[in-house]
C-alpha cells in the first residue's frame, strides 16, 4: 500500500501545518522555524508513493570558486557521518547546500507519530547544523560541533515550529 497526496495532506493537517500544493509534482511545501533560522521545506512523494523525502529548499549556498569549499565539504562530510536520518548534499552547479530525509514506504504506511518523529528529526538536525555551516562558509574554519545553539544535532527533543 503506497502513500497517496491525500495522506500526505492529512498528516501535515493533523500536525497543524500550514503548507502548498506543489503544482509539479506530489508534493507539499511548507516552513518551520528553528532556534537558528527559519526553513523552507518539501514533502515529496515518489514512486508511485512508496517514497517519502524531506528536503530544504534553499538551505544554505557555498558556491564552487568560494574559498571557504572546502572546509564546508568537510563539515558536510562529518555531518553525514554523524546522523542518521538527514543527509547533506552540494550541488556544484549553483552552489546549494540541501538537506534531506527519506524514508521508504513500500508497502506499509505512514503514521502521524512517524512522519512527526521524521520532521522532529529532520528540524533538530538542520537546525543544528545551520550556524557551523553559515561559520564555515564565513570563515573558512570549521567552528565544531558545539556551536552555542540549543540541540545537539540528532533533533530527539526539538520542538517543530511552523512558520
Amino acid at each position: 500500500m503506497a502513500m497517496t497526496m491525500e495522506q500526505l495532506k492529512q498528516l501535515c493537517d493533523e500536525m497543524g501545518l500550514r503548507y502548498f500544493l506543489d503544482p509539479r509534482r506530489t508534493a507539499v511545501t511548507f516552513g518551520l522555524r528553528g532556534d537558528s533560522s527559519t526553513y523552507h521545506l518539501l514533502a515529496l512523494l515518489d514512486l508511485d508513493g512508496t517514497f517519502l523525502q524531506l528536503r530544504s529548499i534553499e538551505y544554505v549556498k557555498c558556491l564552487g570558486g568560494h574559498p571557504s569549499l572546502l572546509a564546508v565539504l568537510k563539515v558536510l562530510g562529518e555531518l553525514n557521518l554523524a546522523t542518521r536520518l538527514v543527509k547533506y548534499g552540494w550541488d556544484g552547479v549553483d552552489g546549494e547546500i540541501v538537506a534531506f530525509g527519506d524514508m521508504w514506504i513500500m508497502d506499509g504506511t505512514v503514521t502521524p507519530n512517524q512522519f512527526r518523529r521524521m520532521l522532529v528529526n529532520w528540524m533538530g538536525s538542520v537546525d543544528s547544523a545551520y550556524l557551523r555551516l553559515t561559520k564555515t562558509i564565513e570563515t573558512g574554519k570549521d567552528p565544531g560541533p558545539d556551536t552555542g545553539q540549543a540541540g545537539s544535532g540528532g533533533g530527539g527533543g526539538k520542538a517543530v515550529t511552523e512558520v
